[in-house]
């Protein structure tokens, strides 16, 4: 082949096993495939590639890295959703008066001013329990009492929910604050709180609901995903589950309220 610059030839569309890239070994020219580079590898390295706005994009696992919690899931269920593209997926609705943004791999919530107890984020149908749900949350507004972000089960209609939150308070920093659950009666009245048991816990955050049962959730958190501490055990929330949500709130207090999630993820 003609010497072209690399910026000159043409775009691959599918990447192929048989594609060929040239090395040097041992001072010699050579080539390889791409499906030798993924044997050589292994399970140490994958690229996944997909559509994206009649663009190819693609995702490297470094390696090395395999074992991270933020990995792509080798069985990733049907219910997990990973904020890929610029909007949600057709599975979630909003709840309350929240702004959605779906980009760089992420989803964002905002809300100007929340209201009182009041919830906004986004809700989907849940699997049949048991099921577990793992939400990783990047980042969140702080220094206000009480913003907080939510991982939540509901009723299969909006109505009824209980969240695991982790939270804020006007003397808290962005490396310091707590986590909790509260059950709400609707999306703008929390009827019940089991306080602020674990605090000091940073960001990103890794939230997760362990649903036994509609009369039983376990709600746990992790700073890096592989680790999970519960927080509290089996607790009633008093409905029957169909739903999982991802909210905002300002719980006593009327502020405002932001969040970015990367995932969310079943099992």
């Amino acid at each position: 082949m003609a010497d072209t610059k690399i910026s000159a030839l043409t775009a691959v569309t599918s990447p192929a096993g048989t594609d060929e890239f040239a090395v040097n070994q041992g001072g010699a020219s050579k080539k390889i495939t791409l499906a030798q580079i993924g044997t050589a590898l292994g399970t140490d390295a994958s690229y996944i590639t997909a559509a994206a706005s009649s663009a190819l994009s693609a995702e490297i696992v470094i390696p090395g890295l395999a074992g991270s919690a933020d990995c792509l899931p080798t069985s990733p269920s049907a219910y997990d959703d990973e904020f890929e593209g610029s909007s949600l997926d057709g599975d979630w609705t909003t709840i309350g008066s929240p702004t959605i943004t779906v980009a760089n791999s992420l989803v964002r919530l905002y809300s100007a001013s929340t209201g009182t107890f009041q919830l906004h984020g986004i809700l989907r149908s849940a699997p049949s329990t048991p099921f577990t749900v793992t939400m990783k949350l990047v980042d969140q507004l702080t220094g206000a009492s009480y913003r907080s972000t939510h991982l939540m089960v509901g009723e299969a209609s909006p109505g009824k929910y209980m969240g695991h939150q982790y939270g804020s308070t006007s003397t808290y920093g962005p490396g310091d604050s707590n986590v909790g659950y509260g059950i709400w009666s609707s999306r703008t009245a929390r009827s019940s709180w089991g306080g602020d048991v674990a605090w000091g816990v940073g960001l990103p955050c890794y939230l997760r609901l362990v649903v036994a049962s509609s009369t039983s959730v376990t709600t746990q958190f992790s700073l890096g995903g592989k680790v999970f501490r519960t927080i509290n055990t089996a607790v009633n929330p008093g409905f029957t589950v169909g739903s999982v949500a991802i909210m905002i709130s300002g719980q006593d207090n009327s502020v405002q309220a932001e969040a970015y999630v990367d995932w969310v993820r079943f099992t």
